[in-house]
């Protein structure tokens, strides 16, 4: 038999609930938190503490897959489907 190799992508994923979501709920209040307990020094601590846990949440939400079989990947990075064995790019 002739084997052939099938060539899938990797598609980004966006998650709207779980760590992620949560993560960034927690950025948008941190300022009015912080800034409620704290006044102005909370404010100004609460925006990079805010910027922070935006950018980490927005890590946390964004997951890959596989193009073909639309399984879960564990990184960008991963090169050959573990479920398919398509090759990715």
């Amino acid at each position: 038999m002739d084997e052939r190799t099938v060539a899938a992508t990797h598609e980004r994923v966006n998650h709207f609930t779980g760590v992620g979501c949560a993560l960034q709920g927690l950025a948008l209040l941190a300022p009015f938190a912080l800034g409620a307990g704290w006044g102005a020094a909370g404010v100004l601590v609460g925006i990079p503490v805010a910027i922070a846990l935006w950018t980490v949440g927005s890590k946390h939400a964004l997951t890959w897959r596989c193009g073909r079989c639309k399984n879960p990947l564990a990184s960008d990075d991963v090169r050959i489907c573990p479920s398919c064995g398509a090759a990715l790019h």
